[in-house]
């Protein structure tokens, strides 16, 4: 579907959207699925590909899932699973040495099995922080903690370039099929294939199109952090926020949020990844992810509100140029002299984790970061039974924990208060985060939601000076 998809106001609405795009999406055309020879590369893995090559050792872009099952586990089924996953799947195969080699399934699985008295929090952190040799292989890596009884943790490690967040979900899907003993067929349409109608949806026009859709002086918001006088570890942080909002507004408030904190002018972009799947990729395991930049706008003094319609209708509109691959569009603006400072502040919506079973066994999951960053500074939301869970991943050289900790407690401060209450002022919101900012750090972080907030707005009618910042005084009343 195109970007007003995204505008409808339903879940039901949104459904109907999609399904009406996908019954009418065109055929495909079974003489050109099946393909000899190496996969061509997507426009995403080619960009992250020269952002990897950049610095080889790192292991920023190695995904690593944690995960427990809560049942008994047949060890060498589980194995023989994976290989039949990567049997199903070229893009697990083929590294990217140049040429191109495919490797057999057995060659593509790193596999080992240790005793339950490991420390299987040491040992995710180390398998998250090993980097992956992309023309070498091994393409994925699996270490499986044996318990008593059949109980078993499974570590599952990947790089971005072989799949995304989501093709961890389908990869478990097809696991679960084969561990049961079903017979696995490749995805209807090949990577490959996929690969090149992606390019071949994307001429120069659209590419002009999408670079003309930003200011020239486009550029990523700063945080009015200083820089570390001493580069400090790369860090990730996360904090859970109670909220009084539907899941389907979380994401735009949250972005809203993002505005009230960091921008001050109209040329404020951050990068927003976003899925490229079509109707022909919803099985398939695979890299499909762009970056697409969404120009956030200067706060006025309205309410928060009106805040997270603006965000909400400029997402909407951003969407229009969801598959113009990002070194693409920052090509054809450096060919204009215009800014390509795009995306070192991302935003990254994480969708909670589908229930993953296997055999009727449910295997929980969590992400485990390997605490080097990606980008200068990555912002993250789940949606929650409860509320919300944010998170901040930042580099070191850039920024300081403690100026990262005090922008966390403002994004839970105008998320939280703004979403219970969506006409407060931007004004109040600003000064009671920065009044909140001021008074925790660090562990105290999570207290922000019970107390903090809980003493600003209990008292309505007190009109002693609450908070400031910085020309504006507010009293206790006027916040209410």
């Amino acid at each position: 579907p195109d970007a007003s998809a995204f505008q409808r106001r339903t879940l039901g609405e949104l459904a109907e959207a999609f399904a009406t795009a996908e019954s009418s999406a065109s055929p495909v055309d079974d003489a050109v699925v099946a393909t000899d020879g190496p996969p061509p590369v997507s426009p995403g893995q080619a960009a992250l590909r020269y952002d990897v090559r950049s610095d080889p050792a790192s292991p920023r872009y190695t995904i690593t899932r944690r995960h427990r099952v809560e049942g008994s586990l047949d060890i060498d089924r589980l194995h023989d699973a994976l290989l039949a996953v990567i049997g199903a799947h070229e893009t697990l195969r083929w590294t990217f040495s140049e040429p191109r080699r495919e490797l057999s399934p057995e060659e593509a699985l790193e596999w080992s099995v240790v005793s339950s008295t490991v420390d299987v929090d040491a040992l995710a952190d180390e398998q998250a922080r090993r980097r992956f040799d992309i023309d070498a292989g091994p393409l994925l890596r699996a270490t499986v903690v044996r318990g008593a009884h059949g109980a078993a943790e499974l570590l599952l490690s990947a790089h971005h370039l072989w799949c995304d967040a989501r093709s961890f979900d389908l990869l478990w899907d097809h696991l679960d099929a084969a561990y049961r003993g079903g017979q696995l067929e490749a995805p209807p349409v090949g990577y490959g294939r996929l690969a090149e109608r992606h390019r071949e949806r994307v001429d120069d026009a659209a590419v002009a199109r999408a670079a003309a859709a930003l200011p020239d002086d486009a550029r990523s918001p700063s945080p009015g952090f200083a820089a570390p006088t001493a580069p400090e570890a790369d860090g990730y942080r996360r904090l859970d926020v109670r909220l009084d909002a539907p899941p389907d507004r979380i994401v735009p408030a949250f972005l809203a949020a993002v505005t009230l904190a960091l921008v001050d002018d109209d040329t404020s972009v951050v990068g927003l990844p976003m899925t490229t799947r079509d109707a022909d990729a919803r099985t398939s395991i695979g890299y499909f992810l762009n970056t697409v930049p969404l120009l956030l706008p200067r706060p006025d003094h309205g309410s928060f509100d009106s805040l997270v319609r603006e965000v909400d209708d400029r997402l909407a509109r951003a969407l229009d140029h969801r598959q113009v691959p990002l070194a693409d569009l920052v090509a054809e603006r450096r060919r204009h002299a215009r800014s390509t400072d795009l995306s070192r502040v991302m935003v990254v919506h994480d969708p909670p984790t589908d229930e993953l079973t296997i055999d009727e066994a449910k295997v929980p999951g969590e992400t485990i970061f390997n605490s080097a960053a990606i980008t200068d500074l990555s912002l993250f939301v789940t949606e929650t039974p409860t509320g919300a869970v944010i998170a901040a991943e930042w580099s070191g050289r850039r920024y300081g924990a403690d100026d990262v900790d005090a922008l966390l407690t403002r994004l839970a401060v105008i998320l939280q208060a703004g979403t219970a209450s969506p006409d407060r002022s931007l004004d109040a919101l600003a000064a009671a985060s920065v009044a909140a900012a001021s008074e925790l750090s660090g562990p105290e972080l999570d207290a922000v939601t019970t107390t903090v907030l809980d003493d600003i707005w209990a008292r309505a009618d007190d009109d002693r000076p609450a908070v400031g910042h910085s020309e504006v005084s507010l009293t206790y009343r006027e916040l209410d």
